[in-house]
């Protein structure tokens, strides 16, 4: 691999790199935008938002106890921590010339062409976000990885917003590392790797929120669900907060992040899964959570 102008990709020079003063610095303030993000807007979307949303919401009797909503908060800190560490190992990675990133803005122009590029990128990070976490998400179900890790998150079998990254110190690792990878697939701007990484974590808060935010998700799938006219067909292809909550109430299905390709290609979809999208679609509204437990 070729070393950017002025940087030394050896392995002398990235242990020197990652004990600079400027890299520990970064690593603190990385946690506080990790922190910032995921709080204030477990925050909104747990206490705010549900007010507004109500024909949307878990029927109270589907709704998260609060005692469990301060463990989440908490728990969270640390995989949280994690999180930071990856972003920062990457972005470290990044500037001792490891990887195939770039360190231009995150759109170069907002010319047609560019404007492709960076939707195209998004995209294809997203699919590798959801594969990832689909095949990591199995495992995790495996018998000793649920018995020894992946209950922690399971305790929450109503989640709320803050449920999102309660989970093993364990599981963070395997879960965030992808973070570091991608900095060698993806030839795109490391301001955009950043900003996308931060996005992720609403993702996830909002696939726990408690209450339907689909269509008014911004994921890639979303937006190209908006390009078509919201095409009634494509939900089906598109993960939402019902599908994952459908998850914490039956554990053994629905383990995709994004979309839904891979629960259907290897079975693991729930069956009412598709009936409940029809009585959305005939009702021409969203899908009701007392359900949600059937």
């Amino acid at each position: 691999m070729a070393a950017p102008p002025g940087r030394d990709v050896g392995l002398g020079a990235l242990g020197s790199c990652f004990e600079s003063q400027h890299q520990l610095g970064s690593l603190a303030l990385i946690y506080v935008h990790v922190l910032a993000v995921y709080y204030g807007v477990s925050y909104y979307l747990h206490y705010v938002s549900p007010q507004r949303h109500t024909k949307n919401v878990r029927s109270p009797a589907a709704t998260q106890p609060e005692a469990q909503t301060e463990r989440d908060a908490l728990r969270a800190v640390f995989p949280l921590a994690i999180k930071a560490l990856c972003l920062w190992g990457a972005h470290a990675l990044h500037t001792c010339g490891w990887g195939i990133m770039s360190d231009g803005p995150i759109l170069a122009s907002w010319g047609v062409v560019d404007l492709l590029k960076a939707a195209a990128t998004v995209l294809a990070l997203d699919f590798f976000h959801d594969t990832w976490f689909y095949f990591v998400h199995r495992w995790l179900h495996t018998p000793t990885m649920m018995r020894y890790v992946h209950y922690i998150h399971h305790e929450s079998r109503v989640p709320s917003a803050f449920t999102g990254y309660s989970f093993h110190w364990f599981e963070a690792i395997v879960m965030f590392g992808n973070s570091i990878l991608e900095i060698f697939l993806f030839p795109m701007s490391a301001k955009l790797q950043y900003v996308y990484e931060l996005w992720a974590i609403v993702i996830h808060i909002g696939g726990h929120c408690g209450w339907e935010i689909a269509p008014h998700i911004p994921t890639a799938g979303y937006i190209l669900w908006w390009a078509t006219g919201g095409w009634r067909r494509s939900q089906k292809l598109l993960n939402n907060v019902h599908h994952h909550d459908l998850h914490h109430a039956h554990p053994r299905c629905h383990f995709s992040l994004y979309f839904t390709h891979w629960d259907s290609l290897l079975g693991t979809m729930h069956e009412s899964w598709g009936k409940q999208l029809e009585q959305e679609n005939q009702a021409g509204g969203s899908v009701s959570f007392k359900t949600r437990a059937s």
